[in-house]
């Protein structure tokens, strides 16, 4: 069985604690959409 689990992270720290978790056998992925969706962003209209 699989688990999601939804991380705040500030910007500047994401980069080494992804690493980290990733040496340590954890899978961990990005969800741009999500982060979008969460600060009120529409990739639509920021393309145009």
């Amino acid at each position: 069985m699989r688990s999601l689990y939804y991380v705040e992270l500030p910007f500047d720290c994401e980069f080494v604690l992804v690493a980290e978790l990733r040496q340590c056998g954890y899978d961990v992925s990005r969800d741009d959409e999500l982060i979008n969706l969460l600060d009120g962003r529409d990739l639509g209209s920021l393309a145009s």
